[in-house]
């Protein structure tokens, strides 16, 4: 029997167990690795909070790529939404955890499946993978808790590694009862502490995650966050439908060209009275294959000067939690601080913020609740994945040429040291981020791991 190990229990590592045993022509034994969070809900679908709803749609959030309404019918027999109008239901945000209830009925429908399989079977392991050896043609894989696993074939869906700690972030504060440093860690779950005031470092969608449950926590202070560059996440709006480019729309695959043809639908929407942040969504069918299209110097050139300007175009909020935000910046409760955050110090009563917007200009802010949400660092040259690690310094993978994932081909197979394909390791998601953008949304992800599978399938026969 083929033994799969998939590393990582999020959605990419329950659909990619769903699609293998779907299209697998032989019996496979799936070896799901998964630490950290309940499968399948992964980090990302594991939190227990209403006010942590989705950033898409209703609508455009099926697991299955060919089966577009599954979410939505599924949605339609929960007891919160069986009388809930249609039209209305499509274009709202669910709560996250009630999408990762979605998520438990699939696998537990697989589960039914592969127990009525006379031949296939799988095995959920509580741990993570820590280190990997080659051997006539299979994977050892070693656990934390000394499980060792024989692999023919690996699908890394590992996701996002832990928030990176900033430079200025000390031990002492790393470990300071005032600092949170992983705000995926649920700590609102037991959260006590409402005194002080808070400052939050970041301003993208884990700061929107952490307000939410201060603010529905009924924490007494105030709440300050930080960002460099002054771009706070934009909402959705009212849902305006818009027909997706192609890659013939543009002039050519090259960066100068989608930035004028970006321009041109900018200046059309304002023109409109519409919000120029759509021209993002027009080149949502498109935008991997343009990343892909693009030179290094290319890549390079927009990660420094349009990065942060896309992601917030891109990556927007529900209408109702931008209410919520809103209406906290006007009360006084949410303080925006821009500048270059300088010093981080510790003492009995809390943490001082040191921020500096220019030499003339430095404020001090004294709180008792710091969050990191600056996100995890892209880069997998030093990653801080044990199991990743062992494959880049075994030579059997390598970082890809930005270091922001691993280098990979075509079909989603990792490349080794030398270039060469693997025809036993595959990958999906974040890991790819440099190879593909934008991989880690579920419209992206759900195409994505189907063509890893029947990739990872079709190499059992070859």
């Amino acid at each position: 029997m083929t033994s799969i190990a998939i590393i990582g229990g999020g959605f990419s590592g329950l659909m990619s167990t769903v699609h293998i045993f779907k299209n697998a022509k032989t019996p496979v034994h799936l070896h799901i690795i998964n630490s950290g969070n309940e499968f399948p809900r992964g980090v990302a679908y594991s939190t227990i909070c209403d006010w942590h709803v989705l950033n898409v749609r209703a609508f455009n959030m099926s697991a299955f790529p060919d089966e577009p309404n599954h979410f939505i019918n599924w949605l339609k027999h929960h007891p919160k939404y069986i009388n809930a109008n249609e039209d209305e239901l499509i274009i709202s945000f669910i709560p996250r955890k009630i999408y990762g209830e979605y998520l438990i009925s699939i696998w537990e429908k697989l589960q039914q499946e592969i127990k009525s399989s006379a031949n296939s079977n799988v095995t959920v392991h509580h741990s993570s993978a820590v280190a990997a050896e080659f051997r006539n043609g299979k994977t050892e894989i070693s656990l934390d808790n000394n499980e060792k696993i024989i692999a023919d074939k690996i699908i890394l869906a590992t996701g996002h590694s832990v928030p990176t700690q900033p430079d200025f972030i000390s031990d002492s504060v790393a470990t300071s009862k005032f600092y949170f440093g992983n705000p995926w860690s649920k700590w609102e779950n037991n959260f006590t502490e409402y005194e002080g005031d808070a400052f939050i470092i970041g301003s993208g969608l884990t700061m929107v995650d952490t307000v939410l449950s201060l603010l529905n926590k009924k924490f007494k202070g105030k709440i300050y966050f930080n960002s460099r560059h002054g771009l706070l996440p934009l909402s959705h709006q009212h849902f305006i439908k818009s027909e997706f480019l192609s890659l013939n729309d543009l002039p050519s695959p090259r960066l100068l060209d989608t930035i004028k043809i970006f321009r041109k639908w900018v200046k059309l929407f304002k023109s409109e009275g519409k919000p120029e942040f759509l021209a993002a969504d027009k080149f949502r069918a498109i935008t991997q294959q343009i990343w892909r299209g693009w030179t290094l110097h290319e890549k390079k050139y927009f990660l420094r000067f349009l990065k942060t300007p896309w992601n917030v175009a891109r990556h927007r909020i529900a209408d109702e939690v931008f209410q919520t935000l809103d209406n906290a910046m006007k009360e006084g409760k949410l303080i925006y601080v821009p500048g270059k955050i300088t010093s981080v110090t510790e003492n009995e009563n809390g943490i001082a913020v040191q921020v500096s917007k220019n030499k003339n200009n430095i404020q001090i802010f004294r709180t008792t609740h710091l969050f990191n949400c600056t996100g995890p660092k892209d880069s997998y040259k030093n990653s801080t994945n044990p199991f990743i690690r062992s494959l880049i310094n075994s030579g059997v993978a390598m970082h890809d040429d930005l270091d922001m994932g691993l280098k990979v081909a075509d079909n989603y197979a990792v490349k080794n040291s030398k270039g060469e394909t693997s025809d036993s390791i595959f990958t999906t998601g974040v890991v790819i981020k440099g190879s593909y953008w934008e991989s880690f949304a579920v419209p992206d992800l759900r195409k994505q791991v189907k063509a890893v599978s029947e990739n990872l399938v079709m190499s059992l026969s070859n």
